[in-house]
């Protein structure tokens, strides 16, 4: 049997249109890598960012453990307290660590495979212990319209147990975690 010229023609492209196809599918992959590698350093970097205030700032930390145990729900918008640099500065702080950990929900909420490739049950828990803080807690719920859409449905979803209250006191009570 022999082709004529119409039949090779046909035949080429179907090949060159498969090996398209493999290379589409290569290069999705390969890029899904990179985006992966990508939010993985963004939220590495948005820790580090936190973790360098914190050195930076020992008295943000000590002051948060301080106030861990808090029964009152007003420390940031009570007459009591004068706004002074450290206030603002505590405030701020708080602030900043609400909008990482929005940052984050925004990353796992849009993507199910990068939660398995990024430990979320470990971030929920983190983000989880760290709203239970009476201090994080008068912050968001006070501005809690400029947090994102899916912070706020994430905190509402899940919601905090009593158990998860226990470990945040261990957490803020333990002076090598501070």
């Amino acid at each position: 049997m022999c082709l004529d010229t119409s039949d090779w023609i046909a035949l080429c492209s179907a090949v060159f249109a498969l090996l398209a196809v493999f290379v589409s599918i290569y290069i999705y992959l390969k890029q899904a890598k990179i985006d992966l590698l990508n939010v993985q350093k963004m939220i590495t970097d948005r820790l580090y960012e936190l973790d360098r205030l914190a050195l930076d700032n020992p008295d943000l930390e000590l002051r948060l453990a301080e106030l861990a145990n808090r029964d009152s729900k007003e420390y940031f918008f009570s007459e009591v307290n004068v706004l002074n640099k450290d206030f603002i500065k505590l405030k701020l702080y708080i602030h900043y660590h609400i909008n990482v950990m929005d940052e984050i929900v925004n990353v796992f909420e849009d993507n199910k495979n990068i939660r398995h490739s990024l430990e979320y049950g470990s971030w929920k828990l983190y983000i989880l212990l760290t709203m239970k803080h009476p201090l994080f807690q008068e912050v968001y719920n006070s501005c809690s319209d400029i947090w994102g859409d899916r912070l706020n449905k994430f905190l509402n979803r899940e919601g905090v147990a009593v158990e998860d209250q226990i470990k945040l006191n261990a957490l803020y009570n333990n002076p090598r975690n501070v």
